[in-house]
């Protein structure tokens, strides 16, 4: 009778241990499950902030981008070690309870821990100190110069030419004035002095304008474009009796506005073409030194993104 005693308990706790046997796997399972979700979204996220950075996508790293994947990927990583300090905690608490082998759990896992994160950090480091000596080439005084000496150049040409438009427009707003009684007897005969003059300048355009841009008249000449329209702003800036300049922006021609002095109302509106292949070329040469400003500014974030994903 007393064996049969002994053997309930026992069978109880055998059976109590099988069944809990499962549970147990499927708890460690849970438990282990955010860890592989958190290892792979890190390296997908890695691999694409790497193709982002060095230009492989369609998608510009600007500094917005460049942020952006910092963010994503310093989640991933912060993500990653409050894992590892759950299961930290979890070994630190097993220990104190006095579990079998806690200070041996304790040991390998600081030991790989110590395998996995020095490595990483290393290779995170000399990959920044190396992005660093490169970028000191592209951001060295020479460079520099070089890029800001391109566009002085281009904006030289551009300078001396509008120069040279002020001075012609003047003496054409000078030559007009003077024949301010032609104006007023014979606006056909008036028309034949600025056509002489328009052509003897080599202007592409010239015309007579109001204040508020309408054309009075227009001078013919062997221009095979409209001309356009006075941009908004010129001609207040014309009221003073000032030369207001028109640079080129999209297109290759150059403009002047002065007012004239002896026929009230009135405004000579001038254009010239420049050569087209140095208006392209400064455009390019702009569009590169902002661009190359903007990786200057942007260094240091640049170097946070490539070093992130080797974490």
């Amino acid at each position: 009778m007393a064996l049969d005693g002994d053997m309930a308990p026992r069978a109880s706790r055998l059976s109590e241990t099988l069944f809990s046997e499962p549970r147990t796997r499927d708890g460690r399972r849970l438990l282990a499950l955010p860890g592989v979700v958190a290892i792979a979204g890190a390296l997908v996220t890695a691999a694409i902030s790497f193709a982002i950075l060095v230009g492989a996508t369609p998608i510009t790293p600007d500094e917005r981008t460049t942020l952006a994947l910092i963010a994503v990927n310093a989640a991933f990583i912060l993500f990653l070690i409050a894992l590892v300090g759950r299961e930290v905690h979890r070994i630190v608490m097993a220990r104190r309870r006095g579990k079998a082998a806690s200070r041996l759990h304790v040991r390998i896992v600081a030991m790989f821990a110590l395998v996995a994160a020095i490595p990483a950090i290393m290779v995170a480091i000399i990959a920044s100190i190396t992005l660093d000596i490169g970028l000191d080439r592209w951001f060295e005084i020479r460079t520099k110069t070089i890029v800001n000496s391109s566009l002085s150049i281009a904006d030289a040409y551009v300078q001396e030419n509008a120069r040279n438009l002020q001075g012609t427009t003047l003496s054409m707003a000078y030559d007009l004035d003077a024949s301010r009684t032609l104006y007023g007897l014979d606006r056909t005969g008036f028309l034949d002095l600025m056509n002489k003059e328009a052509v003897g300048r080599s202007l592409a355009h010239a015309a007579l304008i109001r204040s508020d841009g309408s054309f009075v008249m227009s001078a013919k000449t062997d221009a095979d474009f409209a001309m356009p329209e006075p941009p908004e702003g010129a001609m207040s800036g014309a009221a003073d009796g000032r030369p207001v300049l028109i640079e080129p922006k999209t297109r290759n021609i150059m403009g002047a506005i002065v007012k004239l002095r002896e026929i009230e109302g009135l405004y000579l509106y001038t254009i010239r073409l420049v050569d087209p292949e140095v208006i392209k070329a400064r455009q390019i040469v702009r569009s590169n030194s902002d661009e190359y400003r903007g990786l200057e500014d942007s260094r240091r974030t640049s170097q946070v993104a490539f070093a992130l994903p080797y974490l």
